[in-house]
C-alpha cells in the first residue's frame, strides 16, 4: 500500500537543516536531550495513515506536546514561546511523517528538530 505524503514543504523545509557551526547551538543544544521514543504514538499514527485517515499535524499535541513537556522550560527560558515552537515543529512535519511511517529513526529525527529549534532561538541580549 502506498502511503500518501503530507503537503509539499516550502523550499526551505524540503531538506533537513545542514549541520551549522555551534555558534547558536552551544547555548542550548546540550540541554535539549532527546526523550524516549513514544512507540505507541508512532504505532497509532502509522495505523491511522495506512487506513486512509489524513495526516494530522503533530505540533500542538502528540510529538509537539511531548517535546514541549521535555524542553519547554529551556526553550521558554531562551525567549522562544510555544507559538514559535509549534511553528518550527510544523515546519518539520515531513521528517516527523517519515518517522511515523518507519523511514526515519526517532533519535536522529528529533536531534535534527532540536538543532533547528536551537538555531532559531533568539540571540541572548
Amino acid at each position: 500500500m502506498t502511503v500518501p505524503a503530507p503537503d509539499e514543504a516550502a523550499p526551505d523545509e524540503a531538506a533537513p537543516d545542514e549541520a551549522a557551526p555551534d555558534e547558536a547551538g552551544g547555548r542550548h543544544a546540550d540541554l535539549l536531550v532527546v526523550p524516549s521514543e513514544p512507540g505507541c504514538l508512532r504505532t497509532d499514527r502509522r495505523a491511522s495513515i495506512l487506513i486512509g485517515e489524513p495526516w494530522v499535524l503533530p505540533a500542538a499535541g502528540d510529538v509537539g506536546g511531548l517535546l514541549w513537556a521535555a524542553w519547554g522550560e529551556v526553550i521558554a527560558g531562551a525567549g522562544m514561546g510555544r507559538v514559535a515552537f509549534d511553528a518550527i515543529v510544523d515546519g518539520y512535519r515531513r521528517e516527523l511523517w517519515l518517522w511515523v511511517i518507519g523511514e526515519r529513526q526517532w533519535e536522529p529525527t528529533i536531534a535534527g528538530l532540536a538543532g533547528r529549534l536551537v538555531r532559531r532561538m533568539p540571540a541572548p541580549a
